[in-house]
């Protein structure tokens, strides 16, 4: 019997001007724990199991070859295709689906691990990127679940290749998350975003991008607060995420770091320093309350070790 079990951190992409290559990882966890019977002892049959604590996974998945985890496997690991009626996944998270927190990211992120390891392989973080990043398409989230920390990503141009690096996130500035209770698709999310931008606009978000950079690497808060405006996506999806402007102006009078969409959305990401998360948690929880409690509020640490793997 051969078991792995890939707990991934949830994250969110973009963080304002990052467009597609910035991601922060988060202690909020996706856990996937694979058990493949290699001698054929056990009885055949798929099996999919996700504990009722999974407050991450609505109920309705498919527990079949139409899950996420299993089509991952078919498609990308031929080596163990013969094998799955003798598999058995157990999928325990607590990340949001639908909500700009990189939940398929991770489970996708976790299945590459697994499948390498159930096809043989070695695993190492960079070529679980690669599988990773073709899967999801796009580098920037699976890239924060597979390093953990602050990671920029790319795929590079001349060889396809995908390349990631990360740094450590300034400990004293913490992450709070408004995560409402309506799903934003990722297709639709991307669907409003304009076919092309201009000159002006791509410069504005290179400029943003390196001052947001350096500021991480200096722990200077003017210059991070100067670097977290965009003008490729958030305008655009303003409109799918009404909660972020209600969101800046309730923290208007109250020292934050920035507020930025969480990736597509529906999630809001507030960054603060830690003397200050207190106080914009209150004015946060007053505000979903006045709302009927329609919005979650998560105060979370940031995640540096990224994907870990135990085995059985």
């Amino acid at each position: 019997m051969k078991k792995i079990t890939v707990r991934v951190p949830a994250s969110s992409a973009n963080l304002g001007p990052g467009f597609d290559t910035l991601a922060l990882a988060y202690k909020l966890y996706c856990r996937l724990t694979f058990e493949l019977d290699d001698n054929g002892s056990a009885p055949a049959g798929l099996r999919i199991e996700i504990p009722g604590k999974s407050s991450g996974l609505p109920s309705g998945l498919p527990l079949d070859r139409n899950n996420l985890v299993i089509r991952v496997l078919e498609e990308y690991f031929p080596a163990i295709r013969s094998s799955i009626d003798r598999l058995k996944v157990t999928i325990d998270s607590d990340i949001p689906l639908a909500r700009g927190l990189g939940s398929s990211a991770a489970c996708i992120a976790g299945t590459v691990w697994a499948g390498l390891y159930l096809s043989g392989a070695q695993p190492d973080r960079k070529t679980a990127l690669q599988y990773a990043a073709s899967v999801e398409g796009h580098p920037d989230n699976v890239a924060a679940s597979i390093f953990g920390g602050l990671t920029a990503s790319a795929c590079v141009k001349q060889t396809k290749e995908y390349v990631a690096a990360s740094l450590e996130w300034p400990s004293q500035w913490r992450p709070i998350l408004v995560v409402p209770d309506r799903e934003v698709s990722t297709a639709h999310a991307r669907s409003v975003l304009p076919k092309s931008v201009t000159m002006p606009e791509a410069v504005s978000n290179i400029q943003n991008t390196a001052l947001f950079l350096m500021a991480i690497e200096k722990r200077d808060r003017n210059l991070f607060r100067a670097g977290l405006n965009d003008c490729l996506h958030e305008p655009h999806r303003q409109a799918l995420v009404p909660e972020m402007q209600e969101v800046r102006k309730v923290l208007r009078d109250v020292s934050t770091l920035g507020v930025v969409l969480s990736g597509a959305g529906s999630s809001i990401l507030v960054l603060a320093e830690e003397r200050h998360v207190h106080q914009v948690v209150e004015e946060l929880e007053r505000w979903s309350q006045g709302r009927g409690g329609t919005a979650k509020i998560m105060s979370l640490e940031v995640d540096e070790e990224g994907l870990t793997v135990s085995h059985e």
